[in-house]
């Protein structure tokens, strides 16, 4: 999505990531 870099905790996959 177009949130953020934690946008993978809203994820399915539950890990925030940063890019």
């Amino acid at each position: 999505s177009v949130q953020g870099p934690w946008e993978r905790a809203i994820s399915p996959n539950k890990v925030p990531y940063y890019i």
